[in-house]
């Protein structure tokens, strides 16, 4: 089957027809990993800076905890989902911990706080 010049036409048509879509889908997926590295490096910012100091503040940019525990040290908010832990104390950023849970080698069940990265409470508690 030979090609004339109107079938190799609408071939070439069609082609770039499909690299431009390509090159739009590749542009538009960079475009939302940009978008998601500029709010975690938002977020990060705004706990370094002061301005998730209060319960209410981080509930504002993360999910809702699934309990808030009163100490004498100050406020705790716990996300058992994901194991995390967010503690406020007075004038200080809070302190943002993962709890492990390992088995001793009498067999008993330890639990353990470790620090937590933002990037990795922001991913997990879907904060913006």
């Amino acid at each position: 089957m030979l090609f004339t010049p109107i079938r190799l036409s609408a071939l070439a048509l069609v082609l770039a027809a499909l690299i431009l879509i390509v090159l739009h889908v590749n542009s538009a997926s960079r475009r939302a990993e940009i978008e998601a590295e500029n709010a975690r490096n938002a977020f990060a910012a705004d706990l370094q800076s002061g301005k998730l100091n209060t319960p209410d503040a981080f509930e504002a940019r993360c999910m809702t905890p699934q309990r808030v525990i009163e100490t004498v040290n100050g406020t705790e908010l716990e996300y058992s989902f994901a194991e995390i832990h967010v503690t406020f104390g007075r004038s200080r950023s809070p302190i943002i911990e993962s709890e492990t849970i390992d088995i001793g080698p009498e067999g008993k069940v330890k639990s353990h706080r470790i620090p937590a990265s933002p990037s990795l409470v922001f991913e997990l508690l879907g904060c913006r």
